[in-house]
């Protein structure tokens, strides 16, 4: 109960409205977020990149933003992350792109979020990779269909897989066969029973066992977690591996993972609409 009510909260368009407005509200929540979000201009997340590729860790830089509603909002959202990724190439070690196909339009129109997703992936340079992020069940069809159509037409797409939800065994089986690489992590949604395991053991046993089987599949897959167990049991008897981290989140197990040998990926979230996501971040430092 706890964790779905901090979530609610976290997730509430209107509890981000008043906390915007209000400006010493504004400004005390953004001094607390600042340890979780590279700014609020692609040139802050940009610095944050160049930054982390001076200790040898690579990032993967997202634009805030989610559930657009308009054809037009949605063009001009696809043109911001065309610029971003022109961009990423002035930044060492070849930064990903992340981007939650909701913010480019997938509510509205699945197709015309392909063909916006494929003009992002066009601007790429090589070596970087689209990063589809994950979103709440109800929308996972959709998500995975227009990555395994973007995959078809060779563009570099990487899709996030929720180790929560029940039916991601069946779905990592999909992607993979579709060429996609896996970023794994253990769900980022409250969902219903009946589609998601039970946050804690219940949720950590699937995200291992969802492990063994990408590597089963012969899967290019990172692990996407700060559960040191877990990824601990993930890692055990596989080698060196892709990892990822949040940035302002255990940045010294980032170092030491990377002194390990594996590949260390941070998460670099910028934009406006920070307010939502430093919540979230709050909410699971709550124990959510």
């Amino acid at each position: 109960m706890k964790r779905r009510l901090l979530f609610r909260l976290a997730s509430s368009d209107r509890l981000e409205t008043v906390a915007i407005k209000v400006a010493p509200v504004r400004r005390a929540a953004y001094e607390a977020a600042r340890q979780y979000v590279a700014g609020t201009e692609q040139a802050d997340a940009v610095a944050v990149a160049t930054s982390l590729a001076s200790e040898d860790l690579d990032a993967s830089i997202d634009l805030f933003g989610e559930n657009t509603r308009s054809q037009l909002t949605a063009d001009h959202e696809a043109q911001r992350f065309v610029q971003l990724a022109a961009a990423l190439a002035t930044v060492p070690r070849t930064p990903f792109l992340s981007i939650d196909l909701s913010h480019i339009g997938l509510d509205i129109d699945p197709r015309r979020c392909a063909d916006r997703l494929r003009g992002i992936g066009e601007r790429l340079s090589a070596g970087a990779r689209l990063q589809v992020g994950a979103e709440d069940a109800a929308r996972t069809n959709a998500v995975h269909d227009v990555v395994l159509r973007c995959a078809r037409d060779g563009l570099p797409v990487e899709c996030t897989l929720q180790a929560n939800l029940r039916r991601s065994p069946q779905d990592a089986r999909r992607l993979v066969a579709g060429g996609v690489s896996i970023r794994l992590v253990k769900g980022a949604y409250v969902e219903a029973r009946e589609v998601a395991h039970p946050w804690g053991p219940a949720t950590d046993e699937a995200y291992v066992g969802l492990s063994a089987l990408l590597g089963e599949l012969g899967a290019d897959y990172a692990l996407a977690t700060h559960d040191d167990g877990v990824r601990a049991r993930a890692l055990r008897d596989r080698g060196t591996r892709r990892v990822e981290m949040l940035l302002g989140v255990r940045s010294d197990d980032a170092r030491r993972l990377r002194s390990l040998g594996h590949e260390v990926r941070v998460y670099v979230p910028y934009g406006e609409r920070w307010f939502r996501y430093w919540a979230r971040r709050v909410a699971e430092g709550q124990g959510a």
